[in-house]
């Protein structure tokens, strides 16, 4: 068994009222990404043992982030949350490649929510960074995703040539 590399795993959000309009983006000098999933439970003891009885998984998506200048997917995300719109949101692991009709793409799990938390901090001997929770509507599911060349290229870091690539 190999370990997954952390930085394989990546979030990508989109306002759900740009579905639209807008490809979904990740938050540049992304450091962290996390899926918290919380079950709370009662027990009852009975005279053969424990009974548990188990709540709906709460689920909340994470993000930290060192702030880029314009991160205009954080602006979005911002926004949102301070109006309370609905957000979606890709968990996608580029170790896991689709085959057939999901050929191109990459597994993924898709979650709406609403952001619950934005908190920016600024030390005063570091970056500025971000930290954003999306609480999910749902359990999300499970799928491939699309994937664009920029973004592979970003996350993947392709090999890049020696000649100019412009004109």
């Amino acid at each position: 068994m190999e370990p997954i590399k952390g930085k394989q795993y990546v979030a990508m959000f989109r306002l759900l009222s740009e579905k639209e309009t807008a490809d979904a983006k990740r938050p540049a000098l992304l450091t962290e990404n996390t899926v918290n999933i919380s079950v709370s439970a009662d027990a009852t003891q009975t005279k053969d043992g424990v009974i548990r009885t188990t709540s709906e998984p709460e689920i909340e998506l994470e993000i930290t982030s060192v702030l880029a200048e314009d991160d205009a997917i954080i602006n979005k995300i911002k926004n949102a949350t301070l109006n309370g719109e609905t957000i979606e949101a890709w968990s996608i692991n580029f170790d896991k490649k689709g085959t057939g009709e999901n050929s191109g793409k990459y597994a993924a799990t898709y979650y709406q929510g609403k952001g619950t938390e934005l908190e920016f901090s600024a030390p005063a001997d570091g970056n500025v960074e971000v930290s954003f929770t999306l609480g999910v509507n749902g359990k999300g599911v499970d799928g491939f995703a699309t994937v664009s060349q920029e973004l592979l290229d970003e996350a993947l870091y392709v090999f890049a040539d020696t000649l100019k690539t412009g004109e």
